[in-house]
This record gives structure tokens, sequence and C-alpha cells, in this order.
């Protein structure tokens, strides 16, 4: 069965796969320093930017490489402006707030930060002096959260706000190459990006890599810091040289539209290509497009019931097929108790939540089994502590800790 639940499901392109079976028993030095791999793949990238200067470094993946960067260009009062959508701010667990650094989102709602939007939150944070986080930097991804793409003009303009305000923009390059194929970057050039952003990445996890991206970076303040923080923060590989070798096979050929492609960008072109076909299929069976994505991210809007059997089918997004299997609590396949079922199922459920907080007297919610059985409660004893046990555990569960956040506030507001 094939899943189309993201770009990541499969392992890596025959290249690289060639590329890291032909060089698995040669030795070299470790973490990225020195061996014959990284330092070819550093050079055949500075080339692919016209920028022999830079500083190229390897992460061996997107998170992993947004927290370093992030907390590299910033100091402890400063923040980074982005989009409410921005993978930093949405999908990252809290990964830069856990740094110490402060996300600072605009009201953006297309996936573009627009320079009247970074100048509203700037003036917001820097009107009242030291007292609120300064922003510092300037974060986008291209493609966008929504399979958006840069252009020339929309890139130029965000980049001459952010030098009138001296801040470095920082791009997420996870889908850099789909972006840059696309007709849709009207102009915009992998060597234009590296002369004017402080810094980027080259995404090979989400373009047919195993797994790694590559840094490239302009600033001085993260040339300095990266190192370290990429130690520290537990991302240095030790087998290093594998992200070279990867990324030697990746841009083992010719620029961005020449005859001899590098292998970068034809994964790239050939991903986009599908998800088109894949694009103008479903609107063929009657299914509507979410926007115009010109990337090879393709969103579509549909009613509840279709969009079940559309996951159930092919696994598009939120939980594995129905027909996979899945850990059951504490059985011999791996489940290790309440916490982790409650995890595993988390996205499948949590619609079903809102849905019954929506909809009284909707069906009651699939109920999780205990891990072992609990001892029966003496007599007298309160076993509500409190809490209303009249709706459904999912309905409950919230209202709780609705109720618990409520609670934590009033003894804040006692204690100032």
């Amino acid at each position: 069965m094939r899943m189309f639940r993201n770009d990541y499901s499969e392992g890596a392109a025959p290249e690289v796969l060639d590329a890291l079976v032909t060089t698995n028993y040669e030795q070299h030095p470790g973490y990225t320093e020195g061996d014959a791999h990284c330092t070819r793949a550093i050079e055949l990238i500075r080339a692919a930017c016209g920028r022999p200067d830079a500083t190229v470094e390897f992460a061996i993946g997107g998170t992993s490489t947004n927290l370093v960067c992030v907390n590299g260009l910033l100091r402890d009062w400063e923040g980074v402006i982005c989009t409410p959508d921005a993978h930093i701010n949405a999908h990252e667990t809290g990964a830069v707030a856990a740094t110490g650094r402060s996300v600072l989102p605009t009201r953006d709602t297309d996936g573009f930060v627009s320079p009247a939007e970074a100048e509203r939150v700037y003036r917001y944070q820097t009107g009242t002096g030291r007292h609120m986080t300064r922003p510092a930097m300037v974060y986008i991804s291209n493609t966008t959260e929504l399979g958006g793409v840069w252009s020339l003009e929309r890139f130029d303009a965000l980049c001459d706000w952010a030098d009138a305000h001296e801040l470095p923009v920082y791009v997420d390059g996870a889908r850099m190459a789909s972006a840059l194929v696309s007709p849709a970057a009207e102009g915009l050039t992998l060597e234009h990006i590296a002369a004017r952003a402080g810094a980027f990445y080259l995404g090979g996890t989400k373009n047919g890599a195993l797994f790694g991206e590559a840094v490239v970076i302009n600033d001085d303040r993260l040339r300095e810091a990266f190192p370290y923080l990429i130690k520290e923060r537990g991302g240095l590989m030790a087998k290093g040289r594998l992200l070279g070798v990867q990324f030697e096979a990746l841009f083992d050929g010719g620029a961005l539209g020449s005859a001899d492609e590098a292998p970068f960008w034809k994964l790239a072109r050939n991903a986009n290509e599908r998800a088109f076909e894949l694009r103008d299929a479903l609107v063929g069976l009657g299914f509507s497009p979410y926007g115009t994505c010109p990337s090879n991210q393709q969103f579509f809007a549909m009613e509840s019931a279709v969009a079940e059997r559309f996951v159930d089918e092919c696994g598009a997004a939120g939980r594995p097929p129905a027909h996979a299997p899945r850990l059951q609590l504490g059985d011999e396949r791996g489940g290790r108790g309440r916490a982790d079922r409650l995890r595993a199922h988390a996205v499948a459920h949590r619609a079903r939540a809102h849905a019954h907080l929506a909809r009284p007297g909707a069906p009651e919610p699939v109920r999780w089994s205990s891990p072992r059985p609990r001892a029966a409660p003496s007599a007298g004893t309160d076993t509500t502590k409190g809490r209303d046990l009249s709706a459904p555990p999912l309905v409950r569960n919230a209202r709780n800790n609705q109720k618990r956040a409520a609670d934590r506030l009033r003894r804040r507001a006692c204690s100032w």
C-alpha cells in the first residue's frame, strides 16, 4: 500500500543508498570533522550556493537544526519573529522555548511573514524598551507550512525590511529543493538566498536522504555558536561522515536546470510532478483542493466522514490505516502502559474530544482500559477529589484541565 502521509515515509533515494553501501567499510574521523566525504560535500554545497566563504555544518534533522540555529542567533532577552503556523511555533514541542528563547508570531494567515506584520510585532515588542522581549531575527520556511513558495519579490521585500532593522533572516529549508524547482519561485535562486539570508538549511530528510540537513551560515554569531550548540543539544553525530556521504551524493552533479542536474534537484522536481499528478487525479474525482500549492505539499478540504474513509484507506494523515496493526495495552508487541497508549492515540481522538465538547449528548468516545487492576477504595474514601465524573472521559479530562489551570492562575494572582 502507498502512503501519502508525508514525504519521508520511505528510506533513501537509490543514489544516496548506493553511496552509503559503497563507502560502508571506509574508516574516517568522526563528528563531521575533516573526513573526506564531509569535506567534499561542503565544497559542493558552497559551489551550488555561490558562496565559497560560507560556513557549512551538518545536522541530523529539522527540529534539531532549528533549535540550534535560533538559539545561536539570539540572546536571552531576544526573540524570533515568525508566522503563527511556523514550525518552530506549532510543531516542535516548544524546542525553541526550552532553550530560553521567545517566539513572536505575527498575524499572517497565509504562511508568509509580511513586512507590515513584522513591523507591527517589532514596534509592539520594542515600545516599552527593556520591559519586553526584543525581536532579533526573522524565521521563514520555504516551502511554507501551507505548501507556499517564496518568490524573489516577496523574499527581497522581507529581507529589505529585516536589513533596515538589522535583523538576520533564517530560512527553514526542510523542503527548499521543492520550493526552488517550482515555477512559483519566480526567479528566487539558491544563490540569491545564500547572498541575503543570515543562515538557512538544505533539507535532506524530505528530499531523498536517509536523514540529515546541511546548514549554510553567513551570520558571525551563529558561525561561532553552532559547533558548540549542536554538541550541547545532542545533535552532533559521532558517525558524521554518513551525513557527508549523503550530501556528496545529492549534490554530485550540475546546477539547477543544467543538463547534468544534481540528484538534489532531480528528486525534488520528480516529487513536485508526482504531487501535481495526484492533485489533478483527486480533483478529477471531485475532491476540492485547499488553496493552490505549487510544491509537493497538497491539501484538500472534505467532509469529516469522507476524510475518515480517506485516512483509513491510504494513511494520508492523522493516524495509520484502519487495517494496520495497533499496539494493545501491555501486549507482547511492545505496549508499555497507559501513558504510551494515550500518546499513541492522542492525534486520532483529539478531534473527537472537541466534538463532544461542542455537541452535548453525542455518543460516548472509546474508553481505555486500566493498565493493571486497582484496589477498591476503602469505605468513606472520596474518589472524585472534586472532579466532574458525569461527562464522558475525554470531555471530563478537558474540563478538569481547565479547572486546574484556573486554580493555578488564582493561586499565582494571590501570590502577587
